[in-house]
């Protein structure tokens, strides 16, 4: 068996409108307090950098992720859900799977690409804990 715990990797539950991403792939991107997300529709990618500080459109990394070695970060409000699920065609209450490109330019500036088209459909009993609203155990 593959040990993939530094690959990048993006779960996607499209009945719980949630994404889900391991540990690596916020730690890959540095320490970041927030994180961007771009979504790339004509060539059907979601890219991730990070950021430094608060803006309007920047995700915060939930406080909690940094103390807890073994959990990765859930996103569970991102506006452009439905339009990441329409243009990859994916379907309503299924989990997917995609493994992300790790680029680093100049040395400093770190980002991770998921290629939407690359989706795989997985179990849903494989990652349930996971997409489990780590909001509603507090």
């Amino acid at each position: 068996m593959m040990v993939r715990a530094n690959i990048p990797i993006m779960s996607i539950n499209t009945k719980r409108k949630r994404i889900y991403f391991n540990r690596a792939t916020i730690c890959l991107l540095g320490e970041p307090t927030h994180l961007f997300f771009r979504l790339d529709e004509p060539n059907e990618r979601l890219i991730i950098i990070p950021a430094a500080e608060e803006t309007l459109d920047a995700y915060e990394i939930p406080p909690h992720f940094w103390k807890d070695n073994r959990r990765g970060c859930l996103v569970s409000r991102l506006p452009f859900f439905l339009t990441l699920m329409q243009i990859s065609n994916w379907k309503s209450e299924r989990i997917y799977e995609i493994e992300g490109i790790y680029q680093v330019f100049e040395e400093t500036q770190r980002l991770i690409v998921f290629n939407l088209d690359e989706a795989i459909e997985i179990d849903n009993i494989m990652i349930d804990e996971e997409f489990t609203d780590e909001e509603e155990q507090s």
